[in-house]
């Protein structure tokens, strides 16, 4: 194989509970990839007995979208038979997703290995949000194992906030007599994602983390587990609907991961037919007819930590839409104080609700608002939310920002070309 423009895996390092990547990097690879530090991935279980074609899946899938966007190669001594098989599937995903970027890029291995195993577990990703906490409740009867990487919203440095997020998750899980299982890995900070980011943003205003990583490198994660658990089914939470296709791109849609597989364990993108304000209605039916005191939501993207801030626009959203099935968003986990409370009536109507393009959102929890709602019963200090002109536009000022950014960008490019 040709070494240029050609990522080598040359080395699976396992010992005991860590799995460590040893690899060179060629050609264009030396500009997309941190190469001051290796990829590695720290389990709560002793990954020994994971064999190499299985073990390579959690790299793999951690670059194969930079494989694919920049037509690069990569060598991996061996590679599991189901998912070399399914990554033909898979790029297609990402061709009907991001139709204005060619999809190229090519595995190659010395030995594909076929591994089997007696189906038995299911399992579920869960950051404790309001998409995961549907699938789990979707699937409790299957008693899914509990799956969380530190490392992936929770920087590695955050050690308090993910023993937050730990406390959380190991609580849920007793809640429902659920295995649970953690791990540790630095697999963001080993791409250079302004490189990779400025790339997709010139082509189609995109961003790497989102719209072309973040689901498949988390799957990829979950085969060693799989493994050695005997997992048959593996849901990922959907955090879009079919409605959004082709307004958002995003890196965890049914094109893609349904189509993503390894050893005997088939990948289900769970809840896309249900919008978010669906979800939190289901999690609040769940509470009804279990007779729980409580289920709480962990949405928070403003705190350093994993609690909830009731002062940014996740918690918001959050908040509106419980308050829209007529249940209190104390019950779900946020500490919605008096005076936060009054900051969030005063600053919601004149910001949040069209920022960003979160507008349909909103939509959704006003439409639910207004079936639950009638006018003497709405809060006095929600009267504002049942007459709110709802924009799906994304303001002026954030077009032309995108706009001049692009035009800035343009502009250096031009000159470093010239110099």
């Amino acid at each position: 194989m040709d070494k240029k423009d050609c990522l080598i895996i040359k080395k699976i390092i396992k010992k005991q509970n860590k799995i460590e990547y040893d690899y060179e990097a060629n050609g264009k690879w030396k500009e997309l990839l941190n190469m001051d530090e290796k990829m590695y991935i720290e389990y709560d279980m002793n990954i020994e007995k994971v064999p190499d074609s299985i073990a390579a899946v959690p790299f793999l899938c951690n670059v194969l979208p930079i494989s694919f966007v920049f037509n690069l190669g990569i060598f991996v001594d061996e590679i599991d038979k189901s998912f070399y098989e399914c990554i033909p599937e898979v790029k297609k995903g990402y061709i009907k997703i991001h139709p204005k970027i060619p999809m190229l890029g090519k595995i190659q291995t010395k030995r594909i290995i076929e591994n089997s195993y007696t189906k038995k577990t299911t399992g579920a990703l869960f950051s404790g949000g309001v998409d995961a906490t549907n699938t789990l409740l979707q699937h409790i009867d299957e008693k899914p194992i509990l799956l969380t990487l530190w490392g992936a919203d929770v920087t590695l440095d955050d050690e308090s906030g993910w023993n937050i997020v730990k406390k959380h998750h190991i609580s849920v899980a007793k809640e429902y007599g659920l295995e649970y299982s953690f791990m540790r890995t630095n697999f963001r900070s080993v791409l250079n994602m302004s490189a990779l980011t400025n790339y997709v943003f010139e082509k189609e205003n995109g961003e790497w983390w989102h719209d072309f990583q973040h689901g498949i490198a988390i799957l990829g994660h979950i085969a060693p587990i799989a493994y050695l658990k005997e997992m048959k089914t593996l849901y990922i939470a959907s955090s879009n609907t079919i409605e959004s296709r082709g307004i958002i791109a995003c890196a965890s849609d049914p094109l893609i991961d349904n189509y993503l597989k390894f050893a005997s364990c088939k990948i289900i993108h769970d809840g896309y037919e249900f919008n978010r304000q669906d979800k939190v209605h289901n999690i609040c039916n769940y509470l009804d007819k279990t007779n729980k005191k409580h289920i709480p939501l962990r949405v928070c993207w403003k705190s350093s930590g994993g609690e909830n801030c009731c002062e940014c626009e996740k918690c918001y959203r959050t908040i509106i839409e419980i308050i829209a099935e007529k249940k209190d968003p104390i019950d779900f986990g946020f500490n919605l104080t008096e005076d936060k409370r009054k900051k969030m009536m005063k600053r919601m109507p004149k910001i949040d609700l069209v920022k960003y393009n979160f507008a349909n959102y909103y939509s959704d929890a006003q439409k639910r608002f207004l079936e639950n709602y009638t006018e003497e019963e709405t809060p006095s200090d929600l009267k504002w939310f049942r007459i709110f002109k709802m924009k799906n536009e994304k303001p002026k000022y954030v077009n032309f920002f995108e706009r001049t950014l692009k035009k800035i960008k343009k502009a250096v490019k031009r000159i470093i070309i010239r110099k």
